[in-house]
This record gives structure tokens, C-alpha cells and sequence, in this order.
């Protein structure tokens, strides 16, 4: 388990880093990046999916998104960090870009 503190201010604390994130409601114009953040994410843990089954995901992942209030995170530098989408009221899509958050959680 990794060691997370959450505040009111949408601050996280990990590890002794504090990290700002903000929601933003995505677009359409936001779907090239989410889809580069899901595959990087995909790829750094989800391990048990086959080639086929990765790129077989990537072709719906569109559709889905279009299908849930989708939220673009961005941190303290107005950088997207990660997305998440709910549908109803629940959280049914959360992920990080590995590049920015992996090496701080280890």
C-alpha cells in the first residue's frame, strides 16, 4: 500500500511531495492525450493483457469516453496528469501518466 494523505484543497501528500491536482471537464479536443495517457498506464500495469487485447481496448476506448463525465487532472503547472470518467455515481475509468507519477511512488 502506498502511503497517501488526502485534503479538503484537493492536495495529495505521497511520501512526504505534496501534489495539487485539479479537475477539469475534458473534450473532445483532450482524447489524444487521455488515449497516450491510458496506453502508457495500460502498459506500466496491466501486465496480464496480450498485445491483441491492448490494441483490441484501444479501439473502443473512444466510444466509452464519450459515454461517462469525463475529467482531465492537472497539476500545479496546468500539466494533464491523468483522467477519470464516472458513470452515474461511479468511477468506472482513473489513470495516471506513468511517467509522472511512477518514480515518485516507488
Amino acid at each position: 500500500m502506498i502511503p497517501f494523505k488526502h485534503t479538503r484543497n484537493g492536495a495529495l501528500t505521497i511520501k512526504g511531495d505534496v501534489i495539487i491536482l485539479n479537475a477539469n471537464t475534458a473534450t473532445k479536443s483532450d482524447y489524444p492525450l487521455i488515449l497516450k495517457i491510458w496506453e502508457a498506464s495500460v502498459r506500466k500495469t496491466h501486465h496480464f493483457l496480450k498485445e491483441s487485447d491492448l490494441l483490441f481496448y484501444k479501439e473502443i476506448i473512444p466510444q466509452a469516453l464519450d459515454s461517462v463525465n469525463l475529467i482531465v487532472w492537472k497539476n500545479q503547472n496546468h500539466e494533464v496528469v491523468g483522467f477519470s470518467g464516472i458513470d452515474k455515481d461511479e468511477l468506472v475509468m482513473l489513470f495516471l501518466d506513468p511517467p509522472i507519477y511512477w518514480p515518485m511512488l516507488r
